[in-house]
């Protein structure tokens, strides 16, 4: 089992909207069928966003709408974001608001 670190805007959603990206569902169901965590990681905020309508429990509100299982999510982040392990770490650079029809991540798992 893996955990996904996975942010919300550009990959998730597109880039600063309530919208999924083509192929976000079906990405995010892929993760979890395979028994995998998801946690999603943002600069939306609680209180005080930028964009009111993309306030953090708006937000969890539409993922639990759409169905989308999920074990956390940690907002008000900036970026870049770094992560530092000490061993078996996958980083995976995606191009904002491209689709998820490759599963980055969840197909390279499924080969080792």
């Amino acid at each position: 089992m893996a955990t996904f670190l996975l942010d919300l805007d550009g990959v998730i959603f597109k880039h600063s909207t309530m919208g999924f990206n083509d192929g976000a569902l079906s990405y995010l169901k892929k993760i979890k069928d395979a028994g995998h965590n998801i946690v999603f990681t943002t600069a939306r905020k609680s209180s005080n966003n930028n964009i009111p309508a993309l306030q953090l429990d708006l937000t969890i509100q539409k993922l639990q709408d759409a169905g989308v299982e999920f074990d956390s999510i940690i907002g008000d982040l900036s970026s870049p974001r770094v992560v530092v392990n000490d061993d078996g770490t996958f980083a995976v650079d995606h191009h904002r608001n491209a689709p998820l029809h490759h599963h980055p991540g969840v197909d390279l798992l499924a080969s080792i």
